[in-house]
C-alpha cells in the first residue's frame, strides 16, 4: 500500500534509496504530480507502466537536476546542442521537456521505441531535492490512472495508485497545475525545428523572445506547432472495437512502432474525470471597449429559441455539475446540483491551478451523470490590442478539450437542460 511522507531531509533520503533498489516514488513537481522510477532501470520503469496501465506505445519524460546530466542520455548535433544549451539556460528548471534522439543507454520503454527521449529539470523544491540526493534521472508520468485527472496533491496520488507500493513525497499542491509543455529540437537540413508537440506554460511565443537578440539563432531556428485534427466518431469507433478485442499481456509489446508517440499527453481522451464531461458552447461575449478593462462575459438567456429541438440527448441541470468561468454562469448557479468556478475573476493562471482539483471534485457526486466546463478560448477572441493572451491559455484550452474529449454541449437556458447535439449546423442562433 502507498505511503504518504512528508519530504523532510530524512524522507528525501529514504525516497532516493527506494528508487536505487527498483521501486517507486511519487513526487511533486511546479506542474502536476509524477510517479517516478530510475529511468536507466528498466524493470522499475516497467512498474510504471503495469501501476498506471498505462500503454507501451507512450513514452516518459525523463527529469534530471541540471543540465549536465543529459550528456548521456541524448545525442546532438553542434547546432542542437547548442540551442539545447539556449533553451536550458533560459527556462531550466521549469515546465519545458526538451525531446532529442536519445543514446542507446535509454532503455526503449522509455522513447517508445521511437528514437527520442523528452527531458526537463523541475522547479519544485521537492522535486529538485530528490533529484540531488539520488543523483538518478528519474523517469515519471503523472502519478495517476493512465487517462484520468492528472494529479496536483499527495491525496490525489493516493486516490488513483494507493494499493500500490509506492512512496509518496507531500509537497503539498503544485502551483502550474498542468503539464509541461514538450518541444522536439531536430536539424534537419542546416535548420533547427522546434516543433511543439504538447502546450504548456511556456509558449512559443516565449522561446520567440528568447532567441529575439541572438542573430544567430534567429538565421537557423524555425519553429512549429502540431495541430492535430481528430475524427471523433472514428475515435469512439476505434475504442468500442478495442473494448471487444480479447487483448492478452503480450499485445503492447508488439505494437507497430509508428503508431507509439514521440511526446505523451496527446490521446483526444486524456486528463479526464470518471464522468461523461462537454465544453459548453453558448457563451456570449461583451467587451467593454473604451476601457483597458479585464473581458466582460455575459449570458443572453433568450439567445437560442430552437435550442430544445435537434438534440442527440439531454440532461437536467439538476443532475449535471458546472465548472464555471469568470462567474458566467452565477446567477443561475442553483439551478445545478454542483457548481464551481475554475476563476471568478477571470485569471486564466488562477484557472490552470485549480482545473484538475476541479475535475477531480466533479467525480465526488454519484448522483450525477454529467459535468460541463466553458470552452475558455470563447472569452478572448475580442481582445484589444493593450490585451494580451495569457501564454497558458492554449495549454488550459488543450486540457479541457481533452477532459471532454472533445464533445461539446448547449445549454437551454428556458427548461434547464444540457442538450447534446449530433448536427451543430441544425441549431441557428437568433
Amino acid at each position: 500500500m502507498a505511503l504518504i511522507v512528508q519530504p523532510t531531509e530524512i524522507e528525501i533520503e529514504k525516497a532516493s534509496n527506494y528508487l536505487k533498489q527498483g521501486n517507486l516514488v511519487a513526487f511533486p513537481t511546479e506542474t502536476v504530480y509524477g510517479l517516478g522510477a530510475d529511468a536507466l532501470n528498466e524493470e522499475a520503469v516497467k512498474k510504471i507502466f503495469q501501476y498506471k496501465d498505462r500503454p507501451l506505445n507512450d513514452p516518459v519524460i525523463v527529469h534530471v537536476e541540471k543540465y549536465s546530466q543529459v550528456q548521456d542520455l541524448i545525442n546532438l548535433t553542434e547546432k542542437e546542442s547548442k540551442f539545447y544549451k539556449h533553451l536550458t539556460q533560459n527556462f531550466w528548471p521549469g515546465p519545458l521537456t526538451i525531446v532529442a534522439k536519445a543514446t542507446s543507454k535509454v532503455p526503449d520503454i522509455i522513447t517508445a521505441k521511437s528514437g527520442f527521449v523528452g527531458i526537463r529539470s523541475p522547479s519544485h523544491k521537492v522535486a529538485h531535492d530528490l533529484l540531488k540526493v539520488s543523483q538518478l534521472p528519474i523517469a515519471a508520468p503523472s502519478a495517476n490512472r493512465f487517462g484520468h485527472v492528472s494529479p496536483t496533491t499527495a491525496q490525489h496520488v493516493f486516490e488513483d495508485l494507493g494499493k500500490y507500493p509506492i512512496t509518496i513525497l507531500d509537497g503539498g499542491s503544485t502551483v502550474v497545475g498542468i503539464e509541461s509543455t514538450v518541444m522536439k529540437l531536430q536539424e534537419i537540413n542546416g535548420k533547427i525545428q522546434l516543433t511543439f508537440l504538447r502546450k504548456g506554460a511556456i509558449s512559443p511565443e516565449n522561446i520567440k523572445e528568447s532567441i529575439k537578440n541572438i542573430p544567430e539563432f534567429n538565421d537557423i531556428v524555425e519553429i512549429n506547432v502540431v495541430q492535430r485534427v481528430v475524427d471523433l466518431k472514428k475515435k469512439e469507433e476505434e475504442q468500442k472495437a478495442k473494448e471487444n478485442e480479447n487483448e492478452n499481456e503480450n499485445q503492447n509489446e508488439n505494437q507497430n512502432e509508428n503508431e507509439n508517440e514521440v511526446s505523451p499527453g496527446l490521446h483526444i481522451t486524456h486528463y479526464a474525470p470518471d464522468k461523461e464531461t462537454y465544453l459548453i458552447l453558448n457563451i456570449d461575449l461583451k467587451q467593454d471597449l473604451k476601457t483597458d478593462s479585464n473581458i466582460n462575459p455575459n449570458i443572453n438567456l433568450k439567445n437560442y429559441s430552437n435550442i430544445n429541438s435537434n438534440y442527440e440527448k439531454k440532461f437536467t441541470f439538476s443532475e449535471t455539475v458546472l465548472i464555471d468561468f469568470k462567474s458566467q454562469f452565477l446567477d443561475i448557479k442553483d439551478k445545478f446540483f454542483a457548481y464551481s468556478d475554475l476563476s471568478p475573476n477571470g485569471d486564466v493562471e488562477e484557472s490552470s491551478v485549480n482545473l484538475y482539483s476541479l475535475l477531480r471534485w466533479s467525480e465526488t457526486f454519484p448522483q450525477t451523470k454529467v459535468v460541463i466546463l466553458p470552452e475558455i478560448t470563447q472569452f478572448f477572441k475580442n481582445l484589444t490590442k493593450n490585451q494580451k493572451i495569457p501564454s497558458i491559455l492554449d495549454a488550459l484550452a488543450d486540457r479541457m478539450f481533452r477532459a471532454s474529449s472533445g464533445k461539446t454541449a448547449f445549454l437551454d437556458l428556458h427548461n434547464y437542460f444540457v442538450c447534446v447535439f449530433s448536427k451543430l449546423e441544425n441549431l441557428k442562433e437568433n
